[in-house]
């Protein structure tokens, strides 16, 4: 039996996820093979995979515990970036302008897994939102200047999983509130 799968993200308020929307409608489509639906716009922290019952109480109740201490704040949405190649990128994605706290965060977020036994990504993280899969053309990407330009309060991370045949793909699970104070 497929069990399913989940992650753990920052939720894009409707102000960002529109604004993304809008500097993507000045793309032309055919550049990638696919593209995120903007309901499921979002910023991956941790990503679980499939869980048994078991394994997902753990994690929840380690995030819970985790995330009562952090302080909530503000991200601003950057410019945008490719993961791959330029000539034949695998992702398209909006970053967000530097915040020392979501970097001191997600550190600890994936310190606290990794102790806990948790697989964690061993690669740097580095805070975007996939916006597009699977460049489609025979010539090199080239920057097209995206700069949705918004800040956004992040005051809690949600747990999601994952409907991959569905759209939008992604179902909130979980709200874990930032409670923490400066």
């Amino acid at each position: 039996m497929n069990q399913p799968s989940y992650f753990l993200a920052i939720a894009l308020s409707k102000e960002a996820k529109q604004a993304i929307a809008e500097e993507l409608k000045r793309l032309d489509q055919s550049l990638f093979k696919k593209w995120v639906h903007p309901a499921d716009f979002h910023m991956t922290l941790h990503f679980l995979g499939s869980a048994t019952e078991e394994k997902l109480e753990t994690y929840i109740k380690m995030c819970r515990g985790l995330t009562e201490t952090f302080e909530p704040f503000t991200l601003t949405l950057g410019d945008e970036g490719i993961f791959g190649p330029a000539e034949k990128p695998r992702i398209l994605w909006i970053g967000t302008k530097p915040s020392d706290t979501l970097e001191t965060q997600q550190r600890q977020l994936t310190a606290s897994l990794k102790n806990a036994g948790f697989s964690v990504d061993k690669r740097t993280f580095s805070p975007h939102i996939t916006v597009a899969r699977s460049w489609q053309r025979e010539y090199r990407y080239q920057p097209t200047k995206l700069q949705p330009s918004v800040n956004f309060r992040v005051g809690n991370y949600t747990l999601y999983r994952s409907h991959m045949n569905a759209t939008p793909k992604y179902e909130s699970v979980l709200s874990f509130p930032l409670r923490g104070r400066a």
